[in-house]
């Protein structure tokens, strides 16, 4: 009986220190990856990486922080050239089980959401940046006429 509570209670601090330690490795990843980055207002992120692109300055801005918030990280410290497959993904596996940033599942949801309530048919799984995903979910809210004027 003895035994098994020692063994049950060496479980149970593995997985504690476990997830301690997993929680440390993800956050010092998110600032690595964005804690290095100049804190930059949507407003600036809008003129200095979308002013060419053909859709208002406000739907491009409510889209941007719409992406943020999902991915929980400062929507000033994004970048458009940000990938999914290495600065946006998880330090690990068990980051989903931390509850740490960037939460690519939210933003996955959040995208196929829009995709479901758009007429304009397209593949997310062809997205390689936010900044793919930042101009299709933008083009889209306009010609389904929920974008704004500039």
């Amino acid at each position: 009986m003895e035994l098994g509570i020692l063994v049950g209670a060496w479980v149970l601090a593995f997985i504690v220190i476990s997830n301690v330690r997993t929680r440390i490795l993800v956050r010092r990843k998110v600032r690595e990856v964005f804690g290095s980055r100049d804190d930059l207002s949507t407003t600036d992120i809008v003129a200095t990486y979308y002013h060419d692109f053909d859709c208002s300055k406000l739907t491009v801005a409510k889209t941007w922080e719409q992406c943020a918030a999902r991915l929980k990280v400062p929507a000033g410290r994004l970048r458009p050239g940000d990938r999914f497959d290495r600065e946006l993904k998880s330090a690990t596996i068990w980051a989903a089980f931390a509850g740490d940033p960037p939460d690519l599942e939210s933003l996955s949801r959040f995208a196929s959401r829009a995709a479901r309530k758009s007429t304009q048919r397209r593949d997310l799984k062809t997205m390689k940046t936010l900044d793919d995903l930042v101009r299709d979910l933008a083009k889209n809210a306009e010609l389904d006429g929920g974008g704004s004027d500039n």
